[in-house]
């Protein structure tokens, strides 16, 4: 039955991107077809009733062949792993709507949690950044056949690039031999500048139409492809106006087999092999996130709002505490025993729980900080409640990415307040509830052995 409904959900999510691309096709048809102005108001009430599940089949049927020129999307994915994943989020949902192939950047990670971060006075940051394999974080090749079924090609990043020097508004650097300068076209005006999807789907299409127009201007035979370059797509999309789109889009990003294979190990160690629940918390005291406590009256402050948090959750003696925290990544140790003794001598946890502990020191050495947080977060994703910090995205993705697998959000709280740009951008699902979620119900952990089989084994996604 387990298998039957998530099977009945992956085809549920796929139909839906399935409809959107029939209706993306038809989109840059008809803009190709009558210009630059003519088509906007009919194309964006068609998107609307496709948000709001009405007026399915009143969409309008695709041409025989693809929009041409094919659109070849190319974006940046920012700062740490979770702007990353809203980086991937907000691209995708606009390259389904444009019908567009896609080139994944590079996974980037930053050197050391013991740095100094400032997104809005950069020039006091410390923090130093490398990149990765987009493979490290994602399992690119089943994302890539989950966008295969809707005749997107989605692709791995070449071996060669080049970072900006901005990582934040800089566009990413290919060589492009197939490819000539008039075929590129740059999107600029798009990182931490939210816009409503009709609005970032009306400027690509413009920019792809005047890139067209001036290559017929200069004589230019017509071209088979366009690249769409955009800078990182963080916090470009107001993500709470298409919640129907995002939370498709969000489903297939899967992660990387390797670090979902780590998490069921420590799932199963601190469960006891699934017979006892567990309580999580996203620490977030590092020394790159002292921003956010200076500006919501500091460290203390932060600490006893994550006291509150843990006791208006439930937390208690009972049950253990899985911590994610980056701290002993570079041997805070002092600062860290200070917060789990008064953990447990304010009786919030039963034992404390940290990767550190429940894998060998040699396969953590192997990881990147972002693959840390990463293998944290798949932890977290399976505690019975967690409490994180309202100002970070590991922890606001973490409540949608247990809403899209059936978690009822009101199991994560956020403490602190919650940034100016978090307001429209965040979201990515609508929140079932407590009562409708089928899946809350199979998570809570039941101990009579004939539930066993029941048991949402460690690492299950809902896309097949």
């Amino acid at each position: 039955m387990r298998r039957l409904r998530f099977r009945a959900a992956a085809v549920a999510a796929l139909a839906v991107l399935a409809c959107l691309f029939a209706f993306a096709c038809t989109s840059l048809y008809c803009a190709s077809a009558c210009g630059a102005s003519s088509c906007g108001t009919e194309e964006l009430s068609g998107i609307a009733a496709l948000h709001s599940g009405a007026g399915w089949a009143a969409l309008p049927t695709p041409p025989p062949q693809r929009p041409h020129p094919r659109i070849l999307l190319r974006y940046m994915a920012c700062m740490g792993g979770f702007n990353q994943l809203y980086s991937h989020v907000a691209a995708l949902t606009l390259a389904a709507a444009l019908g567009a192939d896609v080139v994944l950047p590079p996974a980037l990670a930053r050197e050391t949690y013991d740095s100094k971060s400032d997104p809005l006075h950069r020039k006091t940051e410390t923090m130093q950044w490398h990149a990765a394999p987009a493979e490290s974080l994602l399992d690119v090749a089943r994302i890539a056949q989950a966008w295969r079924q809707l005749g997107i090609n989605v692709q791995p990043p070449p071996q060669l690039y080049v970072l900006p020097a901005d990582l934040r508004t800089g566009f990413l650097s290919y060589p492009q031999p197939a490819f000539q300068p008039q075929q590129v076209v740059r999107l600029k005006g798009v990182n931490r500048k939210p816009k409503e999807f009709g609005v970032l789907l009306g400027m690509a299409r413009a920019a792809v139409r005047d890139a067209v127009a001036a290559a017929l201007a200069a004589g230019l035979p017509p071209f088979d492809t366009i690249v769409l370059d955009l800078p990182c797509t963080l916090f470009s999309l107001n993500t709470d106006r298409v919640l129907g789109l995002t939370s498709k889009v969000a489903l297939s990003l899967h992660f990387s087999p390797h670090l979902q294979a780590l998490a069921d190990r420590i799932v199963a160690a601190v469960t006891d092999g699934g017979r006892r629940p567990f309580n999580g918390l996203h620490l977030r005291l590092e020394t790159d996130a002292l921003f956010f406590h200076q500006s919501q009256a500091g460290q203390q402050k932060a600490w006893e709002a994550y006291i509150e948090g843990m006791r208006e959750s439930g937390f208690n003696a009972s049950l253990p505490v899985y911590v994610a925290s980056g701290l002993l990544t570079y041997n805070s140790t002092e600062q860290w025993h200070q917060l789990v003794d008064k953990m447990r001598a304010l009786g919030l946890a039963a034992e404390v729980l940290h990767k550190e502990k429940l894998l060998r020191a040699e396969e953590l050495q192997g990881l990147h900080m972002e693959q840390v947080a990463v293998l944290d977060f798949l932890v977290l994703a399976r505690a019975q409640r967690v409490v994180g910090l309202a100002a970070s995205t590991f922890s606001t993705y973490l409540r949608e990415y247990r809403a899209l697998h059936g978690i009822p959000k009101a199991t994560a709280r956020l403490v602190g307040d919650t940034p100016r740009w978090f307001e429209h951008t965040v979201a990515l699902v609508e929140d079932l509830g407590e009562e409708q979620s089928a899946l809350q119900r199979l998570r809570q952990w039941q101990l009579d052995p004939q539930l066993a089989p029941l048991q949402i084994p460690a690492g299950q996604n809902l896309v097949a």
